[in-house]
């Protein structure tokens, strides 16, 4: 069962949702990196600080809080 964090929504950050808007249309590490001119490095240690910061557990488990936090602030 998926769990949603104790807020309603997560406010994700300007370049946070650029980043998973990319993640959530299907774009690899490595094509999102390419399309923002980042290093693949930097995209996949931005993810990894996500899941530390919001205390989430995989990619999946981020792709769905994020699209949660669109449905809520629009609500």
């Amino acid at each position: 069962m998926l769990e949603f964090p104790q807020k309603s929504f997560i406010k994700f950050t300007k370049s946070e949702s650029r980043l998973l808007s990319m993640l959530t249309s299907g774009l690899s590490d490595r094509e999102i990196a390419d399309t923002l001119h980042f290093s693949y490095s930097y995209v996949s240690c931005k993810l990894c600080r996500m899941f530390k910061k919001y205390k989430l557990k995989n990619r999946c488990h981020l792709v769905a809080i994020f699209v949660h936090s669109l449905y809520s602030s629009n609500a």
